[in-house]
């Protein structure tokens, strides 16, 4: 069942009408404003200007000033936008009956002006108040005003709470539960022409201006506005003769759970889902969508995530479809988003016109959108737009996507079928009953579109009000300009309604609204009340109200403990930052500080960890020396034992120097590793990054040609943890006996292991380089065996076609120096210690060259990640290694491969510390997605 959009209104910036709303989204008009110097800091002055969010008429509405001022404009909005449409709609007056079958279901989030401007001004709120400012009376008191006797509901799903809403109204009149809906969403920002607050690695955009898919993307801006929509069935509407705007087919939506990074990301797999789901049980397919509105927020992440789960399920339509994002023209309408998404939807197929996406010039390079069908306008373009997509994604991930259609009709009024051009208008006018009748439009002075819609009023009778532009006079003076008695011609109205012709082809008429009694109630916030909305209490009390704990059990906790969402933590940070001096950064809440450390302000005892942090880094250096140097091994094993026992009398650690040097780790990360009690002495090359919990899929990480997994480290951040991390290290100890092995078996021994300690679960696998080829190998035997493989994840590994080779048996001392070199120069020589580079290295290339299997196998999950940059040229002709397309792999898949790029090079995705954060939130993203 199809649904009908029978009526809309909003208030929006510079935009209060359908033609004021196409011309700035078909031109691809930002209309953010500057704002005046400020002298805050960290503001950025651009805002969105609402006009009349002051302003209301509480006489009309039935309420008193009093009532009105301690009202949360959101809902003043949604009172008065829910009267225009219902009113230039043709719903009140003789209709009125026939909607009290109507439901309410709005979008509406906690209240700016309460908080911002009331409590400034009140030292105590009445309970009237209260209930007047809370979110859950949005919807209801609607209800209450036009008696609307359906289910009336406010739905608050952060970002896509108005196309929830819009999804439950849909559902209820595909049910029957209700004739028909009203639908609005509203956000509204007290003082938002003072800017908004940026806060570093925020969403919000540090330039002020919002660009989705444009290299110059940069983030969000908040924005203000209202927006309500009038639903029916369509076969009523059709019946009713009702204004069809358009038509909803279906709407569908989903939750991510848990298959994302973290509580506030969005989740590839997520919006895919809802997109796809949203075709399955809908007339219309994929191949039928000419345009995509996105939920385009104009974060790099954001938007690249939205792309791929866009591509993902339109990749099968054949054919280019253009995208855009209405956040460019008027920032980010929060729980309002969504319903502007559908207003920009009906615009583009009003007019059938692709619009220029505002803010876009060039291609943000990391979206690929150019590998996709998908395409962004610079210039607004006429085409046939039959149906239009339109996402819209919560923090939280409540997903949405509707798909929204124009509607045909089957015959248009003929202007030539009514011989009269002149006619008598009744006019009402609230204000003044002297003008209740009035007579005096030209029909020859109107456009084609007004004059079908006035002989539509005429056929049924419906009312057209005072403040109408068609108008050359002006009701409320009792002015009336160029107009003349032997101008006016009186028709028969009733022998057009006689005109069963003509009924059949025409709708209601759409009419503008008489202008209201609007006066302004509102609490101004004062420039000496403005504040920073500092949290109360001591440093205790703050971080207490992030972690739910008590100012007394926060003196006890470490920051590794503070385990919060980014988005809070950021908050948590800068609050830090303001209020208290306390000089933090994100990399702290890594180290195991107690919270009330903090408490000095200079910061001692933080700069104590640190100071211990590069004391370990310099013992790590002055061990690496000692291995460097001339001198016999005998003479480096004993220098070093007196350097350990030397810390073990200031430290009171003790430390074996053997095992310290095989574990290819820093000292701090050994003595972390240490303290894990789960290491086995059956797998001692197995490292837990994480306390291992038997209740989570487990993922094996195999270390590249070096041996070591220091590099692993950089990647996988344990706030990312929703599994167990095991880096399987090369078992330095046994390099006599396994220097005779080749790939194949290194890959069993290593699986041996890898059953121990599975048990039954799922298999997972990963490998950068000569991981990832060992990880294909230990996959293969898997499938070998009849047991199904859930995951492969191979970073940056060539495929066999790129090693094998008959005529090389060694690896030359040249190509050992030159990858020296490289390693030195991207600060990884470190990282792979000394043994590594000389034999392990070696031996682990060698294997590569002797081993080639002809085998295709199958696995659930395949996901090959692909450096941007290209390695470099010396080392592969120095080490034969043939520069084959990566892509090769899927020679080896009966499964699918995922291929994703990544920034930096084969090592600088290690060295670069952006580069090795971002894979790990890549590979962490597809784990969660696949587990």
């Amino acid at each position: 069942m199809s649904i009908a959009i029978v009526g809309v209104s909003f208030n929006l910036p510079d935009a209060t009408d359908f033609d004021m709303l196409s011309k700035i989204i078909l031109d691809g008009i930002d209309v953010s404003k500057d704002c005046t110097t400020s002298a805050e800091q960290n503001r950025i002055l651009k805002f969105y200007e609402l006009q009349g969010i002051k302003e209301f008429d509480p006489e009309f509405f039935g309420y008193s000033d009093l009532e009105i001022i301690n009202m949360d404009p959101q809902h003043r909005q949604l009172l008065y936008l829910t009267w225009k449409a219902l009113d230039e709609y043709g719903f009140i007056g003789d209709n009125q009956e026939k909607i009290k079958g109507f439901g309410v279901f709005t979008a509406v989030s906690q209240s700016d002006y309460f908080i911002k401007n009331i409590l400034l001004n009140k030292k105590k709120v009445t309970y009237s108040t209260y209930i007047n400012n809370i979110p859950d009376t949005a919807a209801t008191k609607i209800a209450y005003k036009f008696d609307l006797r359906g289910e009336s509901i406010n739905i608050t799903t952060a970002c896509s709470s108005g196309l929830v809403a819009l999804k439950k109204a849909f559902d209820a009149l595909v049910n029957n539960q209700i004739s028909g809906a009203i639908v609005g969403g509203s956000k509204i920002i007290t003082d938002s022409e003072r800017g908004y607050e940026y806060i570093e690695g925020s969403i919000f955009s540090v330039t002020g201006k919002c660009s989705p898919f444009d290299i110059e993307s940069n983030g969000i801006i908040p924005g203000n506005g209202s927006v309500v929509l009038i639903l029916k069935r369509l076969e009523d509407a059709i019946d009713n003769r009702d204004k069809i705007l358009g038509v909803i087919h279906n709407i569908h939506s989903n939750n991510d759970g848990n298959l994302k990074v973290s509580f506030t990301a969005p989740s590839i797999q997520g919006q895919q889902n809802v997109i796809k789901g949203a075709y399955e049980k809908s007339l219309i397919s994929i191949s039928d969508i000419d345009f995509i509105e996105t939920h385009g927020t104009g974060t790099a992440i954001g938007d690249a995530i939205e792309i791929r789960s866009l591509f993902n399920a339109f990749k099968e339509a054949n054919k280019e479809i253009y995208i855009g994002s209405v956040k460019a023209n008027f920032g980010h309408l929060d729980t309002a988003s969504g319903l502007l998404g559908i207003l920009k939807a009906l615009v583009i197929i009003k007019h059938q016109t692709i619009p220029r996406q505002a803010n876009f010039s060039i291609t943000n390079p990391l979206l690929d959108i150019e590998k996709t069908n998908l395409r962004v306008s610079k210039n607004s373009f006429k085409s046939q737009v039959r149906n239009v997509g339109v996402n819209s994604f919560g923090v939280g991930g409540t997903n949405v996507h509707a798909i929204l259609g124009k509607y045909e009709y089957s015959n248009e009024l003929r202007l030539e079928s009514i011989t009269n051009d002149k006619f008598i208008f009744p006019i009402s006018y609230r204000v003044d009953e002297n003008y209740v009748s009035k007579i005096l439009l030209f029909l020859p002075k109107l456009g084609e579109d007004e004059r079908i819609s006035a002989i539509r009023m005429l056929l049924f009778e419906k009312v057209i009000h005072s403040n109408i532009k068609w108008f050359s006079y002006t009701l409320k003076t009792g002015v009336i300009k160029e107009i003349s008695e032997e101008c006016i011609k009186c028709i028969n109205i009733e022998s057009i309604r006689e005109d069963s012709d003509i009924l059949k082809c025409v709708e209601k008429i759409h009419i503008p609204c008489e202008e209201l009694k609007v006066k302004e109630l509102w609490y101004d916030i004062k420039s000496s009340d403005i504040r920073n909305d500092v949290l109360s209490g001591d440093i205790y009390s703050l971080i207490g109200q992030y972690v739910n704990k008590t100012a007394e059990q926060v003196r006890e906790i470490y920051l590794t403990d503070i385990n919060i969402d980014s988005f809070l933590l950021i908050e948590l940070i800068s609050s830090l930052k303001k209020n208290y001096n306390i000089n933090v950064d994100i990399s702290d809440f890594t180290r195991k500080i107690k919270v009330s450390e903090l408490l000095h302000l200079d910061n001692e005892c933080i700069e104590e960890e640190k100071n211990k942090y590069m004391e370990y880094k310099q013992i790590d250096l002055e061990v690496k020396t000692i291995l460097n140097s001339e001198i016999e091994k005998e003479k480096k094993e004993f220098k070093i034992g007196i350097f350990f026992r030397d810390f073990e009398k200031n430290t009171g650690i003790s430390i074996s120097p053997s095992d310290y040097m095989i574990s290819g780790l820093s000292l701090s990360d050994y003595l972390q590793q240490r303290s894990n009690a789960i290491l086995s002495s059956k797998e001692k090359n197995f490292i837990y990054l994480t306390p291992y919990d038997e209740l989570k899929e487990n993922l094996f990480v195999i270390h590249p040609a070096g041996g070591t997994v220091y590099g692993y480290k950089k990647i996988f951040s344990e706030k990312f943890y929703r599994y167990n991390i095991i880096l399987i290290m090369f078992p330095f100890d046994k390099y006599n006996e396994l220097k005779y092995y080749s790939l194949s078996s290194l890959a069993s021994y290593y699986l041996e292991m890898i059953r121990m300690v599975n048990g039954n679960k799922k298999y997972n696998l990963c490998g950068y380089s000569f991981g990832g080829n060992v990880g294909y190998e230990i996959c293969r035997q898997l499938t070998e065996g009849k047991s199904i493989v859930n995951t492969l994840i191979m970073i940056d590994s060539y495929p066999m076609e790129a090693y094998y080779t008959e005529s090389v048996n060694t690896i030359s001392e040249e190509a050992v120096n030159i990858m020296i070199k490289e390693l030195d120069f991207n600060n990884l020589l470190e990282f792979e210690g000394i043994e590594s580079l000389e034999n392990v290295w070696k031996l682990n290339h060698m294997m590569l060259k002797q081993h080639y299997e002809d085998s295709v196998i199958s696995i659930d999950n395949t996901c090959l990640l692909v450096c941007r940059e290209k390695e470099n040229i010396n080392i592969l002709n120095s080490l034969h290694i043939k520069d084959v397309d990566k892509s090769t792999w899927k020679k080896k898949l009966k499964s699918s491969l995922d291929i994703f790029m990544i920034q930096g090079n084969h090592y600088s995705i290690f060295s670069n510390n952006k580069h090795a954060s971002d894979l790990g939130i890549t590979v962490n993203q597809y784990l969660i997605e696949h587990l």
